[in-house]
């Protein structure tokens, strides 16, 4: 009589190998989409933050007695990670707010590649409007 040898199969069958990938395929379809909206909403929120940390931040230096900004006219500016290049003609506002701030913290917009636009407004009776949008 024939000694029959004990098989040891310790690994997964290719069909079990495939059914996983094949679950893990459908999941992922699944939440990625979920994943991405979660993306794109936490960037908005971000840009929303980085607009109010930038008009508090114009405001209050503009409220300095420090401040020399002078213009009488409406200003827009455009930032996206760096203080405008319009800094040296309008006083020392954009000093005053690089060092509130911080040189390296200049907001910039993450789900938008346009950057905010600062509008500064002088206005009626003294003080200026400040106003910014991404």
């Amino acid at each position: 009589m024939k000694k029959m040898k004990k098989l040891n199969n310790k690994g997964f069958s290719l069909v079990e190998l495939i059914i996983v990938i094949a679950i893990m395929a459908v999941l992922v379809g699944v939440l990625a989409p979920q994943f991405t909206k979660y993306v794109g909403q936490s960037k908005t929120s971000a840009d929303g933050t980085n607009a109010d940390t930038l008009r508090t931040t114009a405001a209050s230096c503009l409220a300095d007695t420090t401040c020399t900004y002078a213009q009488t006219t409406e200003q827009t500016y455009t930032i996206n990670g760096s203080a405008p290049t319009a800094a040296t003609a309008d006083g020392n506002l954009f000093t005053l707010m690089e060092a509130a701030m911080g040189s390296s913290n200049w907001p910039s917009t993450q789900s938008k590649t346009t950057g905010f636009t600062l509008k500064i407004t002088p206005a009626t009776g003294g003080g200026y409007t400040v106003d910014v949008t991404y």
